[in-house]
């Protein structure tokens, strides 16, 4: 892809415009990562690269102009007034990335597209910068599975983007495509989380930069989740789980571990220098023993009762009050023989947590003391114990409300 410096002061400025898949937390966005990896282009081509977030959630690319309040004043959709916005205008950046779209696929401005997309989207996100000498790189918004905006964004928006490209003379990168289907990556269906934000960083950094990725393939259980470092997989029908990661130059070390359903956990550690296929097969085991279980906690909050957690649905949840030190408990109304927890974490989750276990449900045992630092699934494995009852105590959340489980599972090797 053609690029340049366009004031010529040899620091080859990013900007990053969207929503809040550009936005993300503070700790993980892939704007972070891409400016991870072009420091380590900057090793070898000399240059350095400036990389800027101006994310905005919440964001969608229609502009207002029109009295939505009723109060006799008109209103301008908040993206263009936001100061991020206008931070952006006054960047002059030599590139400008621009990945827009998933909130338009929102009912109230899906049925409005046709008379807004592509004109307000040329005229506040495209021109602005093309005047400046930017180079402006279009991207598809990332592929959404919510049950909300799935249609609109997967189709017709992605469409209008890529003939907007077509028609101003912008590369269009399909994340869209690359994105789909990566439920493990983007763990509600429209935000990634590390391994979802990584993806689309690699992707700009060798599609715009010409960064070198390498392909890893783990040959393991159809179906199975495979997690190393921050990057996430599920493997398909053959039981093959692919990565791309960006080539750092050097070998690279990544601990991770692999679950499947009916399956014993694997951990190992790989080391990756250039492409590679490693094969990891399971073992049966770990067996679910907690269908039809019953779950009780200290409290909840809203409709977010505890028994949401053993329903055996990932679109319900137990949901804590807004505080530290809350606990969910499972009872599987027999003792079992376990050595095991699958948690499938909301994305306010217990960034510390213990399990405890008990026979009689008042004399409890820790059997292991977790911290984590992402949603979606936990397996835990520790010595088998027969009990009765689990315990999960929710000791420091993550985030500013409380602690959140889709669903738990009490694992075994015996069959229940």
């Amino acid at each position: 892809m053609e690029w340049s410096d366009v004031d010529g002061d040899g620091v080859i400025r990013i900007g990053c415009l969207g929503d809040s898949i550009t936005q993300g937390t503070e700790t993980s966005n892939w704007p972070l990562f891409l400016q991870q990896y072009l420091d380590h282009l900057s090793e070898t081509d000399g240059r350095t690269y400036e990389v800027k977030n101006f994310g905005k959630a919440g964001a969608a690319v229609r502009h207002y102009l029109e009295d939505l309040n009723n109060d006799g004043v008109a209103d301008e959709y908040f993206l263009y007034d936001d100061e991020k916005y206008l931070s952006s205008l006054e960047y002059n950046p030599d590139i400008m990335i621009v990945q827009f779209g998933s909130n338009d696929g929102l009912p109230g401005n899906a049925a409005e597209l046709d008379n807004y997309f592509k004109s307000d989207y040329t005229t506040y996100l495209v021109q602005p910068y093309l005047d400046k000498g930017a180079t402006v790189v279009l991207a598809t918004p990332p592929y959404a599975s919510n049950g909300i905006v799935d249609e609109p964004v997967n189709g017709k928006i992605s469409d209008m983007v890529r003939e907007i490209g077509a028609e101003k003379g912008c590369p269009v990168i399909d994340i869209n495509k690359i994105t789909q289907p990566r439920t493990e990556s983007f763990p509600d269906g429209i935000h990634g989380n590390d391994s979802g934000y990584s993806l689309i960083a690699q992707t700009y950094y060798h599609e715009i930069f010409g960064g070198k990725l390498n392909t890893v393939t783990i040959q393991t259980q159809p179906g199975a989740s495979v997690q190393f470092g921050m990057h996430m997989a599920t493997a398909d029908d053959s039981g093959v789980a692919t990565f791309s990661l960006a080539d750092m130059g050097a070998p690279e070390a990544l601990a991770g571990k692999i679950s499947c359903k009916d399956f014993k956990p694997r951990e190992e550690t790989i080391t990756v220098e250039g492409d590679a296929a490693f094969d990891f097969p399971l073992t049966p085991g770990a067996y679910n023993v907690s269908a039809g279980a019953t779950a009780t906690a200290d409290g909840y909050y809203g409709e977010n009762r505890p028994e949401f957690a053993v329903d055996g649905s990932l679109d319900t949840r137990w949901e804590s009050e807004y505080r530290n030190n809350t606990w969910l408990m499972v009872d599987l109304g027999e003792p079992h023989r376990i050595n095991g927890v699958n948690i499938v974490w909301e994305g306010a989750y217990s960034a510390h947590y213990t399990i405890e276990v008990s026979a009689d449900g008042e004399n409890f045992t820790q059997v292991a003391d977790v911290n984590i630092s992402k949603e979606g699934l936990e397996t835990t494995m520790f010595d088998e114990v027969d009990a009765r009852y689990v315990r999960v105590n929710c000791l420091v959340k993550f985030s500013m409300w409380g602690s959140s489980i889709k669903e738990i599972e009490v694992l075994s090797d015996i069959r229940g």
